[in-house]
């Protein structure tokens, strides 16, 4: 998942980041010290140390979570303010509130101004789609409230899964099938039924229309689809002939395994037209009837991706390969169920086409909350309580799955440090999200701050699976250079950036360690203990000279000596994309950036742009800027094939646009391999390949942390949906 640069660099709900984007945030004043420390062992580290069983079957009751690792979280307390004498006593019931002088602090009972809805402006930037297939930025945390997938995370355990839409499953022994018993009586907030047939729809239409945004391209190539190569009609799976990719061909048709084969057996369509072929599903995926005889044929073939099993009662996913992570990737919004009736009435489905109506106005779901208003310019969305909620007086569901408190939650996007700060300190709103160097003034014009220590106020949801980084454009000039990369990355100076924009009271908020994985996910996490490039001009100077002399250009460090070939042409000044608003913990890495590349003469023009402009730079390395300000977060707890493939490839669009064949190679194997000895150091050869091509200006990798009013209660937030979950809030009168 995808963010963007400075407040999230700070790790903060919503890809999929520093203006930050990205799925996480960090926060304190008058602090003594924060220390998180996020441990995730268990299962992910026993999936990248060995095997499963070749012979196990693994079945899940409707009360049982799937548990990939085990969460340890450690905070020390924060120091606090004394309150002094000739102080206010203040008493709130509601909107009501009465004051009276005293000469001592005494005591006092705050409640939100409205019980009936919650303010949460905790989110960076304007998000980018309220369709679940489309929006890939961490600003969508609205997803894990309005759409619910198969199962859901945990709300106990971050990286644990527990039955949602479907109340139990079963897993081969080989850990390619996943057999889903669908609940009963699920239905999306307009009564419309959720059935096998609606989670068929949902994946194949997600794969379906992946252009532009490539949520779907992104999470599950390797495991749906495989393969850098376009349509082709001669793959195979068994006996089973399908198409197989993980580029999109020459259309951007992207076709899950095992779907042409069976369109063209149900429709006596030739394997070899795709055209036909494309024509065909999008009737069926625009004209969606279960009822159809040929449609439930086409569902139900058995030799395809997705297949609906008793007549609508059990859904199977077939992987191309094997995948024990699989539970992981399927709560929303990569796993979101929709309704495809309602779609198919507003719009329909054309591959590679985002229906913009369901981008702006979004669509029913079947979660706890439905969408109500959105804002123009995307900075306000209104999610109300779902009044057909179907969880609603259903028994032995997960705690995660209960209907929600707070009737209305207000989210709103972007606001700028001064507006947080006086919406938090006068109790409009409930949850904010400053950068780190907004701290004391927040607590500073905290209303009641006398009553409340900052330590009552500060929320920490622990450490993301997240790199903060300014990506380096590898495929355009000038630099498509390793030698004038690897100068930029040894001239920046990344302890200053931790100090100056990640350390409160002395004591550092955030981590800096080499990308594109941070410490703490198992044991092929940086294996070689490989550290961050270090920060040294006369070792810059030396690569840039070298790229100089190699590419006839010159560059003018700081002190007048020219690098590089003094016959050639000047460097050009480098585009530096962030991604607006221009928060201050952006501008100053806009400042530290200029003023470190300049030392070796290299300059850079920083340049704001919108998330759509963003998306539209993304769609190739030609369109995109020589250095481009944003994050990637993973969307499951797998530090290889989420984090490190993403980042070292050309799958996720990223912003360093990686394109080498061998690195590419390592990560489409390490992820599946059995061998512990072998996968280990297939792992070491990678990082070796990814460092050596010095693609990221690194960031800080911060925790995430909200500022929340005392008579807050429940706040869970999710690092892999990057959402809050809004359900689990709940009012009570805080006395301080």
């Amino acid at each position: 998942m995808k963010f963007s640069f400075p407040k999230d660099s700070l790790s903060r709900p919503q890809t999929k980041f520093p203006n930050p984007k990205y799925r996480h945030g960090i926060g304190t004043a008058l602090v003594a010290i924060i220390i998180v420390v996020i441990l995730i062992g268990a299962a992910v580290a026993v999936y990248f140390a060995s095997s499963k069983s070749a012979s196990t079957v693994t079945s899940v009751s409707t009360t049982s979570i799937v548990s990939t690792s085990t969460s340890i979280q450690t905070s020390t307390s924060i120091a606090t303010s004394t309150a002094t004498s000739t102080a206010t006593s203040t008493v709130t019931t509601g909107s009501s509130t009465s004051t009276s002088s005293s000469s001592s602090v005494g005591t006092i009972t705050i409640n939100p101004s409205n019980s009936s809805q919650l303010i949460d402006e905790s989110n960076t930037a304007a998000y980018d789609s309220l369709d679940p297939a489309a929006g890939f930025f961490v600003t969508d945390g609205y997803f894990a409230n309005v759409f619910q997938g198969l199962d859901q995370y945990s709300s106990t355990n971050s990286t644990a899964v527990v039955p949602s839409l479907a109340s139990s499953w079963t897993i081969s022994s080989n850990d390619e099938n996943y057999t889903f018993t669908m609940r009963p009586n699920t239905d999306f907030s307009n009564k419309d039924p959720i059935n096998a047939y609606t989670a068929w729809f949902s994946f194949v239409r997600g794969n379906w229309i992946n252009f532009p945004s490539t949520v779907y391209y992104s999470n599950y190539a390797g495991l749906f689809y495989s393969g850098f190569t376009p349509y082709s009609a001669s793959c195979t799976k068994g006996s089973t002939v399908y198409a197989c990719q993980t580029e999109p061909d020459a259309t951007g048709n992207l076709w899950v395994w095992g779907l042409a084969a069976a369109i063209s057996k149900t429709y006596n369509i030739p394997l070899s037209n795709e055209n036909k072929l494309t024509a065909a599903l999008n009737n069926v995926l625009s004209h969606f009837n279960p009822a159809n005889a040929s449609q439930q044929a086409l569902m139900s073939d058995p030799d395809q991706a997705f297949v609906v099993q008793n007549s609508g009662a059990t859904f199977q996913m077939n992987l191309i390969q094997p995948y024990s992570l699989l539970l992981l990737a399927l709560p929303p919004q990569w796993g979101a169920i929709v309704d495809p009736t309602y779609i198919d009435a507003n719009g329909g489905v054309t591959n590679n086409t985002e229906v913009t109506a369901f981008s702006t106005n979004g669509m029913p779901g079947s979660g706890p909350y439905m969408y109500g208003p959105a804002a123009s310019g995307n900075t306000e969305l209104v999610l109300n309580a779902n009044p057909n909620y179907w969880a609603k007086g259903v028994s032995g569901l997960a705690p995660v799955l209960q209907p929600p408190s707070i009737p209305t939650i207000i989210m709103e996007f972007g606001n700028l440090p001064n507006v947080e700060i006086q919406d938090f300190g006068s109790n409009k709103a409930q949850i904010v999200f400053p950068e780190i160097s907004e701290f004391n003034n927040l607590y500073s014009s905290y209303q009641y701050k006398a009553y409340f220590p900052f330590s009552q106020l500060l929320d920490n949801a622990g450490s993301p699976l997240c790199d903060l980084a300014n990506g380096i454009n590898t495929q355009v000039y000038p630099t498509n250079s390793t030698l004038l990369r690897e100068g930029m990355v040894h001239s920046v100076n990344y302890t200053q950036i931790l100090q100056e924009l990640y350390t409160f009271n002395g004591t550092a908020l955030a981590g800096l360690s080499l990308p594109p994985v941070p410490p703490g996910w198992g044991p092929l996490d940086n294996p070689d203990n490989t550290p961050l490039y270090s920060y040294n001009i006369n070792t810059a100077a030396q690569f840039v000279n070298e790229a100089g002399i190699q590419g006839h250009f010159f560059t003018v460090m700081t002190n007048g000596t020219v690098l590089g070939d003094a016959k050639g042409s000047p460097l050009q000044t480098l585009t530096y994309n962030y991604v607006v608003p221009l928060s201050p913990l952006q501008q100053t890495v806009n400042e530290i950036l200029s003023v470190d590349l300049a030392q070796v003469g290299i300059n850079i023009t920083p340049v704001g742009i919108t998330e759509g402009q963003y998306e539209v730079d993304e769609s190739s390395p030609a369109t995109d800027s020589n250095i481009t300000g944003v994050g990637w977060c993973a969307d499951w707890p797998d530090p290889i094939f989420q984090q490190f493939t993403d980042m070292a490839t050309p799958i996720a669009h990223e912003a360093n646009w990686v394109n080498n064949a061998t690195l590419t190679a390592l990560m489409n194997k390490i992820p599946f391999e059995t061998n512990a000895a072998q996968q280990l150091a297939d792992t070491k050869q990678a990082y070796a390949i990814f460092t050596q091509l010095s693609t990221i200006l690194q960031m800080p990798n911060q925790d995430t942390l909200f500022i929340v009013q005392p008579y807050t209660h429940g706040l869970t937030y999710s690092p892999f949906q990057f959402a809050i979950f809004y359900n689990l809030i709940s009012y009570s009168p805080a006395t301080g």
